[in-house]
């Protein structure tokens, strides 16, 4: 399983990782890539939930048009 963290947030990584153990999946690859979330990078409130929906909008932007990349190679 290949998974796309768009952050580079160890953190977020480390839980991805967790979770996966607890399921006993062992066969995965997480690659973090930075991402913008637009908002600070300690958001409050309405923010948090802004930053998380832009950050998954930028990431499917980022990915289509890697896709479009391996597409055209």
């Amino acid at each position: 399983m290949k998974i796309i963290l768009g952050s580079n947030n160890q953190s977020k990584k480390r839980s991805i990782q967790l979770a996966l153990e607890f399921l006993n999946i062992n066969d995965y690859e997480i690659k973090c890539i930075s991402i913008s979330s637009e908002v600070s990078s300690k958001p409050l409130n309405a923010d948090t939930l802004k930053g998380a929906r832009n950050r998954n909008n930028n990431l499917l932007q980022y990915l289509d048009k890697e896709i479009i990349k391996l597409i055209k190679s």
